[in-house]
């Protein structure tokens, strides 16, 4: 299926547009903005600038998508823009440059520069907010808008509305209708899960709460009020602190309740570890000191794992608060994604439980890890299998709503998996990303594989694509077929020393460019007709184990007949918004399943393996199985030049 999405908003340079547009400018940073109020999103985020040399220092386009300021400035020498970002007189960053249009950069260098900013979650709040451009040395204000902001919520029903939260996670207020309409209907979820028979107490197994209190005496009436007043009376709360609130645990007055003293000041999860080591429970779950439960959050929770056998772990969904404010600032939930966890941690402690056997084969907290401890425990627990989400609002937190992002952007080193450096030739400078963990990966291949790579310039890139499948394959099992589409002298040069260095590579060169589709379709042509094809990019750089683990799914799902690896975006690249708007820009993360698709058929496809179902799938890099290919030929070379739908 080709994408036209039709060509990027320009503008032109006669008298008449020029005042329309000051005009429009004028007219919309006074009004209230959404996501489609300004320019539509586009395939492009290049604009043609005017080149005037009079007038303002720069300005803002508008919001045009998500979480995107688009702006242009003008030029000071050579370099890029350099613009502070702040909001309501808080700094937010920096802007980042976007490309000229290429008819305008080829003849006259632009003394404008557009630029992109991606604006904090936090902006689409319901509030007027001031953004302003500020030079970094003189902190002069260059321009200002005043906004009021709200987040796209095109949801229509409760399964969209989860969709829409697949990748989003934060809700924030103010709540539309719709909102409301959800969450009464999560509301009513939990009543009548806790309206089905329950046990006697002996027969109910004991669930243990883990509460660290660091940094002095708090205020715990809150906090532990909540577990006094659970519908689930079969628990322990075992609560570790230095001392010093001993005498308000004893207050309460409850058999229920272990104190345990630390030795010395230690972190909230080194106190978390005595918590683990010295509580009993079947079942474990934690709670903050700033965090506090509904009365059936326990019922729940242990009601879904007892119901769910093969699951660990389970999470609700969460509001988030204000510390003086009665009305959540956001809500928190969304089926869990197995890829933006990797990217960005959104399942809070004080919202999660887990079976004792998994924390005694995962291990504890990790306090070497400092404040991603919790997000490393979250992400053990759930690398082997997913955790199951229940969708309702059980839990709540209070956090200051202008550090909680940061707090969550905390760059987090990946298990037991090997880090693998981007090459300078990929993104000009190195890069570690870290692979994702691999819940298929086996160790040896058992079945022949064929990879058709598709080539149209590039050559270095190509170069470092096939050293990689070369170093990451059984060349045993797997024969490389190059396709090149007409390239230059420069990529032909780098075939020709790449089948020297690997003869049994296979290279076919086209007398001219005929499309992705026509490319990938000769290479299957030349491939072994007993193996399963591998259609990759020439841009891709596969991770370790990757074709194996591709392979191990088709063996044990025999009716799936495509598989697709996580895409991942290497960190800072400019369309990771669009396809992940909760993601932490400073770590990679895939993009295969994206709300800029649309593609996501199920997530809960498979229980709780780590697996999804798409109805669309972008070919970067993806196995067909030989069955698959024999019995629906190959690619449509006429009506999918580019795209490939998968249904």
């Amino acid at each position: 299926m080709s994408r036209n999405e039709g060509p990027p908003r320009r503008w032109d340079d006669s008298p008449d547009t020029k005042t329309r547009r000051q005009e429009l400018l004028l007219a919309r940073g006074k009004s209230r903005l959404r996501d489609s109020d300004l320019f539509p999103a586009t395939g492009s985020t290049s604009y043609r600038f005017p080149n005037e040399t009079t007038g303002p220092s720069a300005g803002f386009f508008g919001l045009p998508s998500g979480r995107t300021i688009h702006g242009w400035t003008r030029r000071m020498g050579k370099g890029p823009p350099d613009l502070i970002v702040r909001i309501d007189n808080r700094e937010a960053g920096r802007v980042q440059e976007i490309g000229l249009d290429h008819d305008q950069a080829s003849s006259k260098p632009s003394e404008r520069a557009g630029f992109v900013f991606y604006s904090p979650l936090e902006l689409f709040d319901g509030q007027r907010h001031l953004v302003e451009l500020v030079e970094p040395d003189s902190r002069k204000v260059v321009a200002s808008r005043d906004v009021l902001a709200e987040q796209q919520k095109d949801y229509k029903d409760f399964d969209s509305f989860l969709r829409w939260l697949y990748w989003r996670r934060e809700c924030f207020a103010p709540f539309s209708n719709f909102d409301r309409r959800c969450i009464s209907y999560m509301d009513w979820l939990a009543r009548y899960g806790s309206s089905r028979p329950r046990s006697t107490s002996s027969a109910r197994p004991l669930i243990s709460i883990i509460m660290s209190v660091v940094g002095g005496e708090r205020s715990l009436e809150r906090p532990i009020g909540s577990v006094l007043q659970q519908s689930y009376d079969n628990w322990e709360l075992v609560l570790v602190d230095d001392g010093r609130n001993a005498a308000a645990v004893q207050a309460f007055e409850d058999p229920r309740l272990r104190y345990c003293r630390s030795e010395g000041e230690q972190s909230a999860d080194e106190a978390r570890n005595i918590g683990l080591f010295e509580s009993e429970g079947k079942f474990v779950a934690y709670l903050r000191e700033n965090s506090w439960w509904h009365p059936q959050y326990l019922e729940l929770m242990v009601g879904a794992l007892s119901d769910n056998p093969e699951y660990q772990s389970v999470f609700c969904g969460q509001y988030l608060f204000e510390e003086s404010e009665e009305e959540a600032f956001a809500l928190r939930a969304g089926p869990f994604n197995a890829s933006l966890i990797e990217n960005r941690n959104y399942i809070d402690l004080s919202a999660f439980v887990h079976r004792r056997e998994i924390g005694e084969a995962k291990g504890p907290f990790d306090v070497s890890l400092g404040d991603s401890a919790a997000w490393d425990l979250v992400r053990r627990y759930s690398e082997d299998e997913s955790p199951y989400f229940l969708p309702c609002i059980l839990s709540n937190r209070t956090a200051d709503r202008s550090t909680w992002r940061h707090a969550s952007q905390a760059v987090l080193p990946n298990r037991n998996v090997k880090t693998f450096q981007v090459p300078n030739s990929i993104i000009g400078q190195p890069a570690d990303i870290h692979p994702s963990s691999a819940v298929y990966h086996q160790s040896t291949q058992s079945t022949g594989v064929s990879i058709v790579v598709p080539s149209y310039n590039v050559p270095k890139i190509l170069t470092t694509c096939i050293e990689q499948v070369v170093a990451t394959v059984n060349t045993d099992r797997t024969e490389i077929i190059i396709c090149d589409n007409g390239s230059d002298s420069l990529t032909h040069q780098a075939i020709s020393a790449l089948k020297d260095k690997y003869p049994k590579i296979v290279v076919e060169f086209l007398d001219r460019n005929y499309g992705f589709s026509y490319a990938a379709n000769r290479g299957i042509e030349l491939a072994n007709p007993a193996n399963d094809i591998v259609l990759l990019n020439n841009d891709a750089i596969p991770a370790e184990g990757w074709l194996s683990a591709l392979e191990a799914v088709l063996l044990e799902y025999p009716d799936v007949g495509i598989v697709a690896p996580q895409q991942v975006l290497f960190p800072g690249t400019a369309t990771v918004l669009d396809h992940a708007p909760f993601a932490n820009l400073e770590r990679e993360v895939d993009v295969n399943v994206s709300p800029l698709f649309d593609n996501l058929q199920s997530w809960n496809a498979f229980g709780p393996k780590k697996l999804v179902e798409l109805t669309f799938a972008s070919f970067f890099c993806v196995l067909i199985s030989r069955e698959v290919m024999d019995r629906i030929g190959p690619l449509d070379e006429e009506r999918g030049r580019l795209w490939v739908v998968c249904r």
